[in-house]
C-alpha cells in the first residue's frame, strides 16, 4: 500500500501521542541514533511550532498529533484554537481551512505599535477595520484605541468563524 506521506500504520509503530499533554514520544529509534526509546520528540522550528524527523523527513508535531487520534492525515491546516503553536494537547487542535485558521489570530501583528487588533490611528480618531472575503471594511472611527479595539472584537465574533476571543 502506498501512501501519500506517510503510513499512520508506521507512524504508530514509531511514536506514540498523549492527547492531555500534547507531547509526542519515541517508541522505537534508529540503531546508532542519538535519540532514545522514550525521549520526548520534537524541537521547535523558527516560528515556533515543534517538529520532528521520523525516517529522514521533517513533519510538524500537531499534523502528527492529528494523524494519530484520527487515523488520518488532515485535510487543511491544523489550528492551534488557543494561539499557542507549541501546544498540541488535543483540546487544543482543530483542521480547518486557510481561511478560518487566519480568523483565529489573537494578537495583533508585530508592526502594530498601539497593540491593538483592527485598529489604526486616523488624524485625531482610531479606526476599526476588519477584512471579510478578502476586503477591508471599515466598522467606525472611535475617540480612543479601547472603544475602536472593542468594535472590532464585537465585529470579529460576529463574522469570523475562527474567531476564538
Amino acid at each position: 500500500m502506498k501512501c501519500k506521506t506517510m503510513c499512520i500504520d508506521r507512524l504508530r509503530e514509531l511514536l506514540q501521542y498523549d492527547p492531555q499533554t500534547g507531547v509526542i514520544t519515541r517508541l522505537s529509534v534508529k540503531p546508532r541514533s542519538p535519540a532514545k526509546v522514550g525521549d520526548v520528540a520534537g524541537n521547535p522550528d523558527s516560528y515556533g511550532y515543534l517538529q520532528l524527523y521520523v525516517e529522514g523527513k521533517a513533519f510538524k508535531a500537531h499534523r502528527i498529533a492529528w494523524a494519530l487520534m484520527t487515523g488520518a492525515w488532515p485535510e487543511n491546516v491544523i489550528d492551534h484554537i488557543n494561539g499557542s503553536k507549541g501546544d498540541n494537547r488535543w483540546i487544543n487542535l482543530r483542521d480547518v481551512t486557510l481561511s478560518v485558521n487566519s480568523q483565529n489570530q489573537l494578537q495583533a501583528n508585530a508592526r502594530n505599535t498601539h497593540g491593538f487588533m483592527g485598529v489604526i490611528k486616523n488624524r485625531n480618531l482610531w479606526m476599526a477595520s476588519i477584512r471579510l472575503s478578502g476586503k477591508s471594511k471599515c466598522i467606525g472611527t472611535y475617540k480612543t484605541p479601547e472603544l475602536a479595539h472593542q468594535a472590532y472584537l464585537t465585529a470579529k465574533r460576529q463574522h469570523h468563524a475562527g474567531c476564538t476571543i
